[in-house]
């Protein structure tokens, strides 16, 4: 097998502890579980997660919406299911208001997911990504999640549109613009989608202030020994198990693409083109060196500027002038052919190989929809390798490809890497055939 994928380091792991402890501690405690419930669930959620960490990292695709879910699953089985009676006085980081009170009513009286997705992004502020795994779906699906429950939500609290069921391919657009979500490039198109849309404009307002609600929930926090003791914990057991920040940078450069910076090419051009005029300009005739210089060249007495098959007849003159050259066009000087400039072939080809000896992929990262190159050794001979491009939460996407290795287990293959969804980020490439034997890599999609 190939080496598992560089984890997630002791310092960054303390970091995430340290800033969602509460948060955490504040969806358990809404779930039914006393004080001292809580403390347990939230630290052995987070030692659990850390030793998962260390034996099979491929399965935490998000660090904190995988806290939140183990949190919520160990509370559901350990809570004792009773009313949190210190939320009642504001017990929190942010004290109570008259929109806290009547986003708490309301929030009561939706379902479960669209409890929880209110929470997880718009109280305690989780990127889509985080939510998504934390419900067990794509971003995608999230914030389609979040743009209905903040309706749903706003109807329970006052006025809000309807749900905009012929614009349901939009909601997950709207909600991610109500809350800045949405990568820059999208933005223009999308406002100006709002600006004209009778339905689309009044649903983004209504998120805005479905968002603005949410946001200034007051958050049930730990103990402040509780929470220190935690954190002491938790850095003792990630220092033994995770490797530092050090280990990790130093994994990720021997993992790193080797690739060329975009000057390089333009510099060897340049560098190839000077030295192709150098030796063109040596390989010229005499005439033209001569010419050049202002001089004839000059050859010791009896010394022939070239073999020929016959002896060049000597002139009475004491140094001997040079002749017309015709011995070079009937002893032809070997010529060095310039290479041809590369031109793109429909077959991509690489230079440069990421991943395990057994299964490379060139290139390492690029848009959604690159095609990749994937090259295996020391496969079964004869025995066709199956090829999958998997989603940023490890789903297949769809897309694959296969490549038969010859005797000698090599193959050579190639795959789209696309992800409907669209996530950046780290996607597995794995590829496995009938006996067994199973290789990843990963394709980093930039957007």
């Amino acid at each position: 097998m190939s080496r598992p994928r560089v984890g997630v380091s002791a310092e960054a792991f303390v970091a995430v502890v340290r800033a969602y402890a509460d948060r955490v501690h504040d969806d358990v405690r809404r779930l039914g579980c006393t004080r001292a419930e809580a403390a347990e669930v939230v630290e052995t959620s987070a030692l659990g997660l850390a030793e998962r960490l260390r034996v099979r990292p491929h399965e935490v695709r998000d660090l904190v919406g995988a806290w939140f879910r183990d949190a919520r699953v160990y509370a559901e089985r350990v809570g004792s299911g009773v009313e949190p009676d210190d939320l009642a006085v504001g017990e929190g980081i942010v004290h109570r208001s008259e929109d806290d009170v009547a986003a708490r009513e309301a929030l009561a009286e939706l379902g479960e997911r669209d409890r929880v997705a209110l929470l997880l992004r718009d109280a305690y502020d989780l990127p889509y990504v985080s939510t998504g795994v934390a419900l067990g779906m794509d971003p995608a699906a999230a914030a389609t999640v979040v743009a209905r429950a903040r309706l749903r939500f706003l109807r329970l609290v006052g006025d809000a549109p309807a749900d905009p069921e012929e614009h349901d391919a939009e909601l997950s657009v709207a909600a991610r613009l109500a809350d800045g979500r949405l990568p820059p490039e999208d933005v223009r198109d999308a406002e100006r989608h709002v600006a004209k849309c009778a339905t689309c404009g009044p649903v983004v307002t209504a998120m805005r202030e479905a968002r603005r609600l949410l946001s200034g929930l007051a958050i049930l926090a730990m103990a402040d020994a509780e929470r220190d003791a935690l954190i002491t914990r938790a850095t003792a057991v990630a220092q033994r198990v995770l490797p530092s920040a050090e280990e990790v940078a130093a994994l990720e450069d021997e993992e790193e693409p080797r690739t060329l910076p975009p000057w390089w090419l333009t510099a060897a051009c340049l560098a190839g083109a000077f030295a192709l005029g150098a030796v063109v300009a040596l390989s010229g005739d005499d005439t033209s060196l001569s010419a050049r210089s202002g001089t004839a060249p000059t050859f010791a007495p009896g010394e022939s500027p070239t073999p020929t098959p016959t002896p060049t007849t000597a002139t009475p003159t004491p140094t001997p002038t040079r002749t017309a050259t015709p011995s070079r066009s009937a002893t032809p000087t070997p010529t060095v052919t310039p290479t041809p400039t590369p031109t793109p072939t429909p077959t991509p080809t690489f230079e440069w190989f990421v991943g395990s000896e057994a299964l490379r992929i060139s290139p390492a990262s690029g848009d959604n929809q690159t095609t990749v190159q994937v090259t295996g050794t020391g496969w079964r001979p004869g025995q066709r390798v199956t090829i999958q491009y998997m989603s940023a939460l490890g789903t297949p996407t769809g897309q694959q490809a296969s490549g038969m290795p010859d005797a000698n287990g090599r193959f050579v293959t190639t795959i789209v890497a696309y992800d409907p969804a669209g996530i950046p980020g780290p996607h597995d490439i794995r590829a496995a055939n009938a006996s067994g034997q199973q290789e990843e890599t990963t394709f980093t999609a930039t957007a």
